[in-house]
């Protein structure tokens, strides 16, 4: 759960950006666009700025939004998508030829992505202006977009993990039945049913089977040696008493004499 956790972050932020370089690249696209729909009169210089072809500059509050400014911060031109209550603040690209990316918030808790270039004109004169060509994508398609993909990512991490979470129990389940048998045997041999484990077992639990039969047979030849030191006392144990109660019939002084004798010796 913790490495599918770990991976569906990764692929999410990678996704992430990828997304947001796409979203660049396209608005980088865009501002070519805006630059190319110039009209250009005979001296070289930008007559004025006009719409590009995509409809959704033509389009009120459609999510997409240009603009151009003179070097001293004039509006030139702004497409009709543009509506006068939008305010947006963009990066200034620190020279020329330049260009400045990244997010900003909007009105109505709207964010956009937006880019800012700065580009050089020269007309036929030698005249040198700069203009600076802004453009703005709301962030909702963007949204959309990681919005599915973390919906796809959980559906199929969690049928992946359903799936894992099966075969490891299956091999939970195979894997360990050996050692379940192994219980099973030391249980039968615990109630005196068998002396050993026996069966044929994986290679893996067979120094294990042969480490408790080795077990077995040390224990129960300890065992053995405790019974017969055990029916060693009892035989010796049996004539001094068998001596002391056959004594009882004597006098005194033979029954003080036999009784010192048999103490002596059993506590020998």
């Amino acid at each position: 759960m913790v490495s599918l956790g770990l991976t569906g972050v990764a692929l999410d932020q990678a996704y992430r950006q990828d997304t947001e370089t796409l979203t660049q690249t396209r608005l980088q696209a865009q501002v070519v666009a805006v630059l190319g729909a110039a009209e250009i009169d005979e001296q070289g210089r930008v007559a004025r700025f006009q719409a590009p072809p995509d409809p959704r500059f033509a389009t009120p509050e459609s999510g997409l939004y240009a603009r151009v400014r003179s070097s001293d911060g004039t509006v030139l031109w702004r497409s009709g998508s543009w509506l006068d209550g939008q305010r947006l603040q963009f990066p200034v690209p620190s020279g020329n030829g330049a260009a400045a990316e990244g997010m900003i918030p909007g009105v109505r808790g709207a964010r956009f992505f937006v880019r800012t270039v700065l580009v050089p004109w020269e007309d036929l004169s030698g005249e040198a202006r700069s203009y600076r060509i802004e453009v703005a994508e709301d962030t909702m398609v963007f949204d959309r977009a990681v919005a599915g993909f973390r919906r796809s990512l959980t559906v199929w991490f969690g049928i992946a993990l359903l799936a894992m979470a099966v075969v490891q129990s299956l091999v939970l389940a195979f894997g360990l039945a050996p050692l379940r048998a192994v219980t099973r045997e030391l249980r039968a041999i615990e109630r005196g049913e068998r002396d050993r484990i026996e069966g044929d077992y994986p290679r893996e639990l067979a120094p294990l089977v042969r480490a408790l039969n080795g077990l077995i047979d040390v224990s129960g030849r300890r065992l053995e040696r405790y019974r017969n030191g055990l029916a060693d006392l009892a035989h010796s144990l049996k004539t001094p008493l068998a001596v002391m109660r056959g004594a009882g019939g004597s006098g005194e002084d033979e029954l003080r004499q036999a009784v010192h004798e048999q103490v002596e010796r059993m506590d020998r």
